[in-house]
């Protein structure tokens, strides 16, 4: 019976001391994970710190730096740091404000001003907005000329190469050809030696040319929506 008990005591022992060494062991492993993951948690913070400071100074000006080619009206940009996981990035969104509601189709456009123009964006670009004060001579630039609506009468000699916006009534008189399109509110009266003639690769120049990118309402994210 003792002998019994003296090995059973003897068992417990050598349990109990193997299971203290597998904690210690396993106690030392939770040790490293544990510095591990507190030293890459930190330099997580520090890089997500970093940027945000990049992406909240850059935002300001991010959208300016879209190029007017791009043809969707909303675009993303990323912001991200050099050997830093893809999935911690930030994000902003710009959105395209036009001063056409879309492209022209024809030359003539006749009392279509509503339908083509954005009357809600024309303050973004009044101060471009202006008639011309002598016709010019045709180019390989495209012209835009903005009648506003006490402008209702213009004068060329000689062929254009133009979008013409008029907010009222607009005559044309002399002799000539327009190539692009024109678009009125009013009436549009042309003379007799006054000829438009659609150009759909000077209405797309002019449409790109009059659109900006700005940053859209509460579009900043530091996370992937």
């Amino acid at each position: 019976m003792k002998l019994y008990r003296g090995v059973m005591t003897l068992t417990l022992l050598m349990l109990l001391s193997s299971t203290l060494l597998i904690f210690m062991l396993f106690d030392d492993d939770m040790l490293r994970l544990h510095s591990a993951l507190t030293a890459h948690r930190q330099h997580y913070v520090e890089q997500s710190s970093a940027l945000q400071e990049i992406s909240q100074q850059a935002k300001r000006n991010a959208c300016a730096a879209v190029p007017l080619e791009i043809s969707e009206n909303v675009y993303r940009v990323e912001f991200q740091l050099e050997n830093f996981p893809d999935d911690n990035q930030h994000y902003l969104w710009c959105e395209r404000k036009a001063l056409f509601k879309k492209a022209p189709k024809k030359g003539n456009l006749a009392q279509e001003f509503h339908n083509y123009i954005n009357n809600s964006h024309i303050s973004l670009f009044r101060s471009q907005l202006n008639a011309p004060n002598f016709a010019k001579s045709a180019d390989k630039n495209a012209e835009f000329y903005w009648f506003d609506s006490s402008q209702t009468e213009w004068n060329i000699n000689g062929n254009i190469t133009a979008v013409i916006v008029a907010e009222g009534n607009l005559q044309i008189k002399g002799k000539g050809k327009i190539m692009g399109t024109v678009i009125t509110a009013g009436q549009l009266l042309p003379e007799q030696d006054i000829a438009i003639v659609y150009n759909k690769n000077v209405v797309n120049q002019v449409v790109q040319q009059y659109s900006q990118w700005q940053r859209a309402e509460k579009s900043w994210y530091d996370f992937n929506p």
